[in-house]
């Protein structure tokens, strides 16, 4: 396997354990996940299903394929998106007093930069 793909892959895995890891955290010991109860219901379900298309189309992206470049771009799309899901969340948190980010947005927004890197590398091989 190569690194773009180990690169992609790890992208991935980090798109789909944030989404649901938590999301924000508040006093006494109040936490909400990106899947579960709290004030981010149904965006780490947003970031699985953008996950799992993104996994799904990275893996038809490095393939030697004539369509391959339109895969890695819907890939980067995929990951595009499910990186803005978790940003917006995590400027939306942050502007609430008392609450703190969890661990879920920043592993969302890594891991889709992880599958855009790979999916350019994708892209410019031959």
């Amino acid at each position: 396997m190569t690194g773009r793909r180990l690169l992609g892959y790890g992208g991935i895995c980090a798109i789909l354990l944030g989404s649901i890891l938590p999301w924000a955290s508040g006093p006494f010991g109040i936490s909400a996940s990106g899947i579960g109860n709290g004030g981010t219901v149904g965006d780490g379900v947003i970031t699985v299903i953008l996950g799992i298309l993104a996994a799904a189309t990275f893996a038809a992206g490095t393939r030697d394929t004539a369509a391959h470049r339109g895969w890695s771009i819907t890939a980067i799309v995929l990951a595009v998106l499910a990186g803005v899901v978790a940003g917006v969340d995590t400027a939306n948190i942050l502007s609430v007093p008392l609450a703190s980010i969890g661990i879920g947005p920043p592993l969302v927004v890594l891991g889709a930069l992880a599958v855009v890197v790979a999916s350019v590398q994708a892209l410019r091989a031959p």
